[in-house]
Parts: C-alpha cells; sequence; structure tokens
C-alpha cells in the first residue's frame, strides 16, 4: 500500500506479509515527503537497512518488524 499527498507524493509506505520484497533500495532516500515506512512480516526481506532513509526529514514513523534487516538508522 503506497499513499500519497494531495500534490501526489508519497508519504506513505505499508508492505506486510509479502514474500517478495528482497531488499529496501537506496533511492528510498529520494522519498523525501515520506512520513511512515512499515515493512512487516517479509521473510525475504535481508539486508542492511539504507543509510538514506536517515536523510528523510519528513520521516516519523519506522516498522522493520519480523524481517531480518541488519543495520540501525
Amino acid at each position: 500500500e503506497i499513499s500519497c499527498n494531495s500534490q501526489g507524493q508519497i508519504i506513505r509506505i505499508r508492505i506486510q506479509s509479502k514474500n517478495n520484497a528482497n531488499y529496501i533500495a537506496k533511492e528510498i532516500g529520494q522519498l523525501k515527503y515520506l512520513q511512515s515506512i512499515t515493512i512487516t512480516n517479509c521473510p525475504n526481506l535481508v539486508g542492511s537497512i539504507p543509510f538514506e532513509i536517515s536523510q528523510l526529514s519528513s520521516l516519523n514513523e519506522i516498522n522493520f518488524s519480523f524481517n531480518s534487516l541488519t543495520g540501525s538508522i
């Protein structure tokens, strides 16, 4: 599920219980209006949390529960 504001900018990403999510691309850092990201219960999601997420100044909610991600934000 992807939600946008009235200007069409992505403000929320929500992915739950998907087996096809493999990693989080560093390009997520280009979503400068992103306020919330939830990626949970994705057993194939592995690797590092992209550093670029830490650069998203509008981001105020992160949930990466029940994945195999590593690293810090």
